[in-house]
Order: C-alpha cells, then sequence, then structure tokens
C-alpha cells in the first residue's frame, strides 16, 4: 500500500499539470518553483507548460460550462437533469426555487449549528463568538455543497465578497451570522437596492467600517468611502472626496443600540440597529451635486442610498463584477456593461442581470477562461464525490469525507480566532467511520492553507475574483496535497475514494476514463490521457505502481490537477 509521502514525492507531476491549468499566471515567484520541484523535476512525467496550453483543452459541452459557473460543482445528475431540460429551463428554475425546497438541508443545519438562527441579542449573550463563526463557517459550506438552489448559494458567495465583513472584527464575531441571513441571504437573488439599504443598517457592517462611532464631532468616512467605491458606484464611478464627506455625514447617527440589561432577550433590541438623532448632523449636504436640507434626520442617508441607486455607474459597476466572476478575468466589453446595466429596472433586478449574463455570447465563449478559486475547487470535488446528507453522520465524517478542514478545530484561521481542539472520541457513539485512515481533525489543509477560508477577508473588497491572486505554486501544492489526501479516503462502502471513481476498473485507460465520467464529466484530449497514465503508472523516480490501489490514486489525484479540473 502506498504511503502520504509517496504521493507527495511524486507531486511535482501534478505541480506541471496544475501550472499548465493556470498558464503562466501565478505569484509564488522562483523560490516556491524551487520548493515545489525539490521533490524531483517536473519534466520527469509531464513536459514544462505554457500559458497556451492552458486554452488548447477539448472543449466543455455547455452545460457543463452553466453547471461550473452557476453552482457549486456539476454532478453526472444535475448534468443530466440540465441537458434533459435545456438551459433556459434550467436557469429559470433555479431563479425561481422557494426557500422550501431547501427545508431538509434547513432543518438539518438547525440541529447541527443553530446559532445560525439566532437572533442578533442572542447571539450577543451567548458570549461564545468563537463558536458562532465555526457555526456560521460550517452551515456555509455544508449549504453548498446539498443546497438544491445552487445558483442562490452562488450568489450568496458573490454578495458576501461584494458586501465584505470581516470575520473577526469586534461584534461582526457573531452579528455577521445576522448579516449574512438578512442582508445577503434575505437578497441575493432579490433587488440589489434591497441589499443596499439592509446594509446600511446592519449592525455588522456598521461595526466593520466604524459607522456605529460617527457623530456629527467626529464623521467617521469608512463606511462613506466604501459604499462609494466597493458598494455602488466604483473607484471611476464620478466621486470626489467631497462626496466621501458629505456621505459620511449624512450617515452620521446611524449606529447599534445595546442593551446589556436585556439578558433574555425579551426586547430583542441588543446589538441592532439603531438611528441616534443626538448624534447626526442635521446641516445641509450636497452629495453628487444633489443638495439635501437641513433639518432632516435618517432621511438624509436614506436620501443618499436612493441616489446611488439611480446612478448610471452603479448599474455598469455591478455589471463588470458579475462579467468577472462569470465570464472572464479581462476587462468588460462595454456591450456587455451596457446589455446587463438594461436589465437593471427600477431597483437592481438581480434575477434580470444574471439572465442577460448567462444568455450573453460572451458568456457562452468563455468555457474554462477561468481558475477555479480553493473553495470552488474544493465544493466541486465534494459534490463530484457524491455525497450523502445523513443525521446520522458528524459534523466531522462530511468534512472528512472529501478532505475538507474541519472547521471545529481551525486554529491557524486568525490571530483573533484561537480555538481549541475537540475530541471527536466523546462523539463515537454518532460516528460512521468513512475514513479508518483519517488521522484526526486537521487545521492544514487546503482552504485554510491557501488563505481562502469563508468571511475571513480582511479587507472591504472581497477575495479576489482573478486568476493571478490564486495561481502561486504554493496554492497549487496545497491544492494537490490536498488530492492526495481525497484520493485515499475511505467511503462508507469501504473502498477509497480512488477504488470508488475508477469502478474498480484495472485496465488503466477504463480506470482513467471512469474517472473522468464522474469527476469531471468531459471528454479529455489524448495527449493529456497519456500523460496522466504514464505519469500515474510510472512515478517521477522511475518505480512503477505497487499496487491497482495506488495506481487509481495517483491517476485521480493527477487528475484533480489537471487544467479539466482546476479551469472553469
Amino acid at each position: 500500500m502506498s504511503t502520504r509521502r509517496d504521493f507527495i514525492r511524486g507531486g511535482s507531476a501534478a505541480i506541471a499539470l496544475g501550472l499548465t491549468a493556470c498558464g503562466s499566471g501565478g505569484s509564488g515567484g522562483a523560490g516556491n518553483r524551487a520548493a515545489a520541484a525539490e521533490d524531483g523535476s517536473m519534466s520527469v512525467a509531464l513536459a514544462a507548460p505554457t500559458g497556451a496550453q492552458a486554452n488548447a483543452l477539448r472543449a466543455a459541452p455547455g452545460e457543463l460550462h452553466l453547471l461550473k459557473r452557476a453552482s457549486w460543482g456539476a454532478t453526472p445528475e444535475t448534468l443530466q437533469r440540465l441537458s434533459t431540460m435545456g438551459a433556459e429551463a434550467w436557469l429559470d428554475e433555479q431563479l425561481n426555487l422557494p426557500a422550501a425546497s431547501d427545508a431538509d438541508v434547513e432543518a438539518e443545519i438547525n440541529f447541527r449549528w443553530p446559532t445560525v438562527n439566532y437572533s442578533g441579542c442572542r447571539l450577543a449573550q451567548l458570549k461564545d463568538d468563537g463558536r458562532v463563526m465555526r457555526e456560521l463557517r460550517a452551515a456555509t459550506l455544508f449549504r453548498r455543497v446539498f443546497s438544491r438552489r445552487q445558483l442562490y448559494e452562488v450568489m450568496v458567495d458573490f454578495w458576501t465578497d461584494h458586501f465584505t465583513i470581516y470575520h473577526g472584527d469586534g461584534i461582526a464575531r457573531h452579528m455577521k451570522t445576522v448579516d449574512d441571513r438578512e442582508v445577503i441571504r434575505a437578497h441575493a437573488l432579490g433587488n440589489f437596492g434591497d441589499m443596499l439599504r439592509a446594509s446600511a443598517r446592519s449592525p455588522a457592517m456598521l461595526e466593520f467600517l466604524d459607522n456605529r462611532r460617527s457623530s456629527k464631532k467626529h464623521p467617521n468616512e469608512n463606511y462613506a468611502r466604501e459604499l462609494l467605491e466597493l458598494h455602488t458606484l466604483g473607484v471611476d464611478g464620478g466621486y470626489s472626496e467631497t462626496d466621501i464627506l458629505e456621505t459620511a455625514r449624512a450617515f452620521t447617527g446611524w449606529t447599534v443600540l445595546r442593551d446589556e440589561q436585556d439578558t433574555l432577550c425579551l426586547a430583542n433590541k441588543h446589538h441592532s440597529f439603531v438611528f441616534n438623532e443626538a448624534l447626526h448632523d442635521q446641516g445641509e449636504k450636497v452629495v453628487l451635486g444633489q443638495r439635501l436640507a437641513a433639518g432632516r434626520g435618517i432621511e438624509d442617508g436614506e436620501e443618499v442610498l436612493e441616489i446611488l441607486l439611480g446612478q448610471a455607474a452603479t448599474r455598469r459597476f455591478i455589471a463588470r463584477k458579475l462579467y468577472r466572476r462569470f465570464v472572464r478575468d479581462t476587462p468588460a466589453p462595454p456591450s456587455f456593461v451596457e446589455r446587463v446595466a438594461a436589465a437593471w429596472g427600477r431597483d437592481g433586478d438581480i434575477a434580470a442581470m444574471l439572465r442577460a449574463v448567462f444568455s450573453s455570447d460572451e458568456f457562452w465563449a468563455a468555457a474554462d477562461a477561468k481558475l477555479s478559486r480553493p473553495q470552488e475547487n474544493a465544493m466541486a470535488l465534494v459534490r463530484a464525490l457524491a455525497p450523502q446528507m445523513d443525521s446520522n453522520v458528524t459534523v466531522s465524517d462530511l468534512l472528512r469525507a472529501a478532505a475538507i478542514p474541519d472547521l471545529y478545530s481551525m486554529s491557524g484561521l486568525a490571530n483573533i480566532d484561537v480555538l481549541p481542539k475537540v475530541d471527536f472520541g466523546m462523539l463515537a457513539p454518532l460516528d460512521v467511520e468513512l475514513a479508518p485512515s483519517y488521522e484526526g481533525p486537521n487545521s492544514d489543509s487546503m482552504i485554510s492553507r491557501t488563505g481562502h477560508v469563508p468571511f475571513q477577508w480582511p479587507s472591504p473588497d472581497g477575495y479576489p475574483d482573478t486568476e493571478n491572486y490564486w495561481a502561486s505554486v504554493n496554492g497549487l501544492l496545497e491544492r494537490w496535497r490536498h488530492c492526495i489526501s481525497v484520493a485515499g479516503q475511505q467511503r462508507a462502502e469501504g473502498l477509497s475514494n480512488a477504488a470508488w471513481a475508477a469502478d474498480q476498473q484495472e485496465e488503466p485507460t477504463a480506470a482513467l476514463r471512469a474517472m473522468r465520467d464522474k469527476l469531471l464529466m468531459r471528454e479529455l484530449d489524448s495527449d493529456t490521457e497519456q500523460r496522466l497514465l504514464s505519469a500515474a503508472q510510472i512515478h517521477a523516480n522511475g518505480e512503477r505502481a505497487a499496487s491497482v490501489e495506488q495506481f487509481w490514486r495517483r491517476l485521480m489525484a493527477l487528475l484533480l490537477m489537471s487544467p479539466y479540473a482546476l479551469r472553469r
């Protein structure tokens, strides 16, 4: 039987494949490239990659392209359903699925991670921010895997990045849970205007961008600046420093109510939004050329939001962000921007804008144009492995089954989040042994080590959505380790993931094509097939695979590091 060290020694072949997937991009530098290759020469198993190779993949079917962009990962079942329905009907269904369609998923979440449904007051009085943070992260990943509302979950992530709130900032440690539920999830496929208004009143946002401390004597410009630059107009949206100051004055007094005496949350207002008129600057203001009369209160901030929503720059800014998320990293063509902006309607109709995106020629011509970010890559693999939601399975089992970081012991997330290890032995009566060789909770796994943990981006601009940021060699090494772990993990039926994916086919080509159909759902070019088979059968040091199981594990890990898996 092969060991983890055996796999790591052969990692250079996978890194070469991964670099092919990334073209010539990457931020690892020469030192990181040397580190990646120190266990063997990349060229032994695979030719050195070039940027052109990333564009030479056998074309993905249109249905698979849509699922790679509009869901957290294709499965053979969802691909078949989409092929039967047609893209337009599938998209219409995804845009209109009611929340009740995920009733079983939400019931399971409420059982395992109940704090995601607590009120702000109850979360504050719980005084266990570490638990609250862990439960929101775990529930977020769980929904991405099991939700039937896949496009909705993709848009939840998109808007979470757009209205970023760092999870480790003051009361945002627990109030981000409310923001996620009442701002992002409440409006992810609704109207942008409603989401913007809700965000402006979010205690977590007011905390993160310092507006809850903003007063007429000391107006704080942080929220005002990000409201204009990141939430609405964009950095080139035509506003001035004076507009930022005037906007900050308009939002003075927008703060958070504290009622520490309401320990039972009978009034349920502790850590809720409140407008404090005594802190508000009632003087006249001018924002983007529009006059706000003196002597008013909360109406000042409300009118600023309506002014921003009425700007053509806001519509175009959102259209450009949708292009970067769903089409390409390159600047959006003006014609695309105008078509999507035209679907805005009265208040920012998100569903209509998405229809414009997914019906565009630009979208359908962009298969494999983007590199999957670490979370996208990890979730797609989980879904392809056919996980089964089961109330008798512990959270540790679900995460172990796909080598996702155990969010109950992710002590390396940030220096403000030093969490104790959990003794999973206490859960033995409920523990289903999915991975007998697994050595316990692992905080040193892919999404944490690649820096893509939900809600952990520290600045207000959200996680980057371009290849240049994510294509470092170190990042690819972490993905390679993740693939190695996944391939060897045992399933409930007693097979490794690799044996299951290969349909236990001992003939090499048959094994590869079984894995291809289950994990990638697309044809490979013949050159890639031969390189994968060769690298899996003969190690970089010249050793042949010692067993069929070792061959399957090598082959699966290499396949998952190919451009066909890493690109979307």
